[in-house]
Formats: C-alpha cells, sequence, structure tokens
C-alpha cells in the first residue's frame, strides 16, 4: 500500500465554525443510521465475515445493524492495549465480540473503518514506528 503522513507546507482547508452551520441541524444518530445503510447494501451483502475498526462509532453502528450483518462481525479492532484481548458485550447481540490488535485482522478487504477510509494501516503502522522509536 505505501505510504506516509506527513505536514503540509500551506494550509489545505479552512473550516469555519459558526452557530448557524448546517452541521448542527443533523443528529449524529441521523448520519449513523445513514453510513450503516450504506454499508449494509453495498458492501456487507458480498462478505461472510468482517472487521469493525472505529471505535465507539463502529460499536454504535454495529447496534443498529440488522441481525445477519452483526452475526457477519468477525470482531472490533482496535489499538488500545486497554480494551485488546477484552470481548466487547453487547445488549443487542447476544454474543461477546473479540476485541483484537488491528494487525491481527484474517482479511484487510474485510476491514471496516466506521471513521475514515483506507489509510488506517499507513497512520497505524506510523504510529508503531514513532511507539517502538521512543522506547529504544
Amino acid at each position: 500500500m505505501g505510504g506516509a503522513v506527513d505536514r503540509a507546507e500551506k494550509v489545505l482547508m479552512v473550516y469555519r465554525y459558526h452557530a448557524t452551520a448546517v452541521t448542527f441541524s443533523v443528529l449524529p444518530a441521523t448520519i449513523r443510521r445513514c453510513k450503516v445503510d450504506h454499508l449494509e447494501d453495498s458492501l456487507l451483502k458480498g462478505f461472510k465475515g468482517f472487521s469493525m475498526w472505529g471505535g465507539k462509532e463502529a460499536r454504535d453502528a454495529f447496534r443498529i445493524m440488522c441481525p445477519e450483518n452483526q452475526d457477519k462481525l468477525t470482531c472490533f479492532l482496535d489499538i488500545d492495549p486497554k480494551k485488546i484481548g477484552r470481548p466487547y458485550n453487547c445488549r443487542e447481540s447476544p454474543r461477546n465480540i473479540p476485541i483484537l490488535h488491528w494487525s491481527e485482522a484474517k482479511d484487510e478487504a474485510n476491514r471496516c473503518n466506521f471513521m475514515c477510509a483506507r489509510v488506517e494501516r499507513n497512520l497505524l503502522e506510523d504510529c508503531d514506528v514513532a511507539r517502538s522509536n521512543r522506547s529504544k
């Protein structure tokens, strides 16, 4: 895949905050429902199993998935040592879902990142390299 994270030499985008922004008129649950509907309709139909990355947003998305797709989830992915190895217990699903380190995902093509795009792998590799360099 390749790639790296680097600082931009100039400002690429400016976010202008104001109290009347449309952003504040759409509930997060509405946006999540749209994401899950799209994920279920376009992607998950072809998967026998998948893993999810994205912390609380991914867990919240899992809760509103249809039972058929909930059953396809093999694990959640994380980098927090406090969470890895502990199961996620969801009241909407009778099973305990393992939380694994992101590098343990069985099939990269079946990772669903609920927060951003496929840059996760490069970012996490860079984080792991930086962490190992600090510990030396």
